[in-house]
């Protein structure tokens, strides 16, 4: 049996979404096998069109049983999946111009280092001084820091449902990624996206799914076998065969979003205004918009290098502005106000994040 999958906009931040539309109430016979003997009787006695046991409603029938019990494409079934990750910064260490009292652009301030000249435009001391470009230790722009660049670990959830209309969850997979963050307050912090004002660069990619250890947790070989491994194929490059969509992250923070008058969907659902009031309901604190590239390699038809994204085109805003226009909106990024008070365009500590976006299957 084959399956077409599609990307559905989730017009509500809710597990409980209802993505199918409703058809009117029929007179439908009762299904095969429904009495003893209709699996076995060579006849359509629900007329579908399928027979005795090649009728899924026999599936379960003794006289359809033969005898194995090891098929992992008939017991692993899942009609949708959701998207939800956990970003972790860390900013650099020492001096940073975003931190009162630590600022190069002022004169008579310092770095607290022993031989920091504080004369604006003397170079004549090791260390740092006022002056932009002359030493090895200045921060001459507001977000930059010469003590290294922001580390970042990302945990992305793959959550399979089982029956996604009633919040049914078969397994969970986590994909733990790590890599590096870079933030611009003037924007095009991200490749080809002039209103990024962040950017996560990831590098390494690690399936820490254990259902030995934990009952919930997905098992990546039968994902694989049932080829429903959307964790691989979304964080695996398009040179090894993935799709690629969530090796990286576009960012833009919540006050340059409202700023711009973007929003994620094309319906009006995911404004600023509607971000910040989705995560005051969950009491988090919007953040971010975060964006993956919709690479469409050839616009006439699907093709071999398409990242999976270009699947929800359709339907949502591109909201990297600019050029070629392939950021598209995906997550919605927040933070707990108890476990987290950094404010600014960037990023620092502990950040939730969930998809827009709901994977389904529809049987070709």
């Amino acid at each position: 049996m084959k399956f077409l999958h599609q990307l559905l906009l989730a017009l509500l931040l809710s597990l409980t979404v209802a993505l199918y539309s409703c058809a009117p109430d029929v007179d439908t016979p009762d299904p095969e096998g429904s009495l003893p003997g209709q699996c076995d009787d060579d006849e359509d006695n629900d007329g579908d069109g399928d027979i005795d046991c090649d009728d899924s409603d026999c599936e379960d029938d003794g006289d359809c049983d033969d005898g194995d019990d090891d098929d992992d494409d008939d017991d692993f079934q899942v009609d949708g999946v959701s998207f939800e990750v956990k970003v972790t910064v860390t900013a650099p260490a020492g001096d940073d111009d975003d931190s009162a009292g630590d600022d190069d652009d002022s004169a008579g301030d310092d770095d607290d280092s022993a031989g920091d000249d504080d004369s604006a435009g003397d170079d004549d001391s090791a260390g740092d001084d006022d002056s932009a470009g002359d030493d090895d230790d200045d921060d001459d722009s507001a977000g930059d820091d010469d003590d290294g660049g922001y580390g970042v670990e990302v945990e992305y959830y793959f959550i399979y449902y089982s029956a996604y209309e009633q919040n049914l969850v078969n397994c969970i997979q986590t994909i733990r990624a790590v890599g590096t963050a870079n933030f611009d307050a003037g924007g095009g912090a991200a490749p080809d996206c002039i209103n990024c004002t962040g950017y996560l660069d990831l590098e390494t990619f690690e399936d820490i799914s254990d259902p030995l250890t934990n009952a919930q947790d997905c098992d990546p070989a039968v994902l694989t076998e049932t080829q429903r491994n959307y964790g691989t194929a979304l964080t695996g490059s398009i040179e090894d065969g993935g799709m690629g969509d969530f090796r990286e992250m576009g960012l833009i923070d919540i006050a340059s979003f409202d700023l711009l008058e973007l929003d994620l969907s094309l319906d009006g659902t995911y404004t600023a205004e509607g971000l910040e009031e989705a995560a005051e309901a969950s009491q988090s604190v919007a953040t971010h918009a975060g964006l993956v590239q919709a690479i469409d390699v050839a616009p006439s038809g699907p093709s071999e290098g398409d990242s999976f994204s270009v699947g929800a085109t359709q339907i949502a805003d591109f909201v990297g502005g600019g050029g070629n226009e392939t950021w598209l909106g995906w997550w919605r990024l927040f933070q707990n106000p108890a476990d987290n008070q950094h404010v600014g365009f960037d990023m620092d500590g502990v950040y939730g994040g969930q998809g827009l976006w709901i994977l389904t299957f529809q049987e070709e």
